[in-house]
């Protein structure tokens, strides 16, 4: 059995080595000083305590991991403004609020890609792992699928984080119009993004209806 204790810390020896793998932004960089401005006041989320950083890519993505990590690839902050990105990060901090990322750590780890890297890396045993090798664990449980069922109740937190740094909730549409799978190439987005998300263009119309209606 995996304990939280043991997920967490797997998440959290696992980010470590990805971020020794990606460029990382400086405090100081235009990145890391837009992300501490953006993500002031964002402490916790599911008992965790949060941490972000932002990796130097053109990748537009972002992913949050169950012990509270959550990372921002500059590609995505490059084609969104304040508003949108403080959408984005309030999605993240949902997938850690609502429990969805320590739920897909453990469906990563229980099916076959986990399986088959458990037994080949650790001989079966999680505490046998290299941080390395968790790494490699880790980009498997980002590319992993969140259900729509867990995309909405994100999106749903992204839009209350919006409204409460009383912020423009139509930020929310604009954003995931952006990760629209017909702008894909526009925008530049990943094949990984777009294969592990449901339709950001239905969702952003639920969104919208939502805004209508309150």
């Amino acid at each position: 059995m995996l304990s939280d204790a043991d997920m967490f810390a797997m998440a959290r020896k696992g980010v470590a080595d990805l971020d020794k793998r990606n460029r990382v932004a400086s405090r100081e960089s235009k990145y890391g000083k837009r992300l501490r401005r953006l993500t002031k006041g964002f402490k916790s989320a599911n008992g965790r305590p949060l941490n972000f950083k932002a990796y130097r890519s053109k990748e537009v993505n972002a992913f949050a991991m169950p012990d509270g990590s959550i990372r921002v690839y500059t590609g995505l902050m490059n084609k969104m403004s304040d508003s949108e990105l403080v959408f984005v990060i309030g999605h993240e901090i949902g997938h850690v609020a609502e429990g969805h990322s320590k739920k897909r750590f453990k469906a990563a780890l229980l099916a076959g890609a986990g399986r088959e890297a458990l037994g080949k890396w650790g001989g079966g045993k999680i505490s046998a792992l290299s941080s390395s090798q968790l790494g490699d664990f880790v980009e498997v449980v980002i590319n992993a699928r969140f259900s729509q069922a867990n995309e909405k109740q994100a999106d749903d937190y992204g839009l209350k984080t919006l409204r409460r740094k009383g912020r423009n909730s139509n930020a929310a549409v604009t954003a995931l119009e952006k990760l629209g799978e017909g702008d894909a190439k526009r925008y530049g987005l990943t094949e990984a993004l777009v294969s592990t998300h449901p339709a950001p263009s239905d969702r952003a119309n639920r969104i919208r209806k939502m805004i209508a209606d309150s």
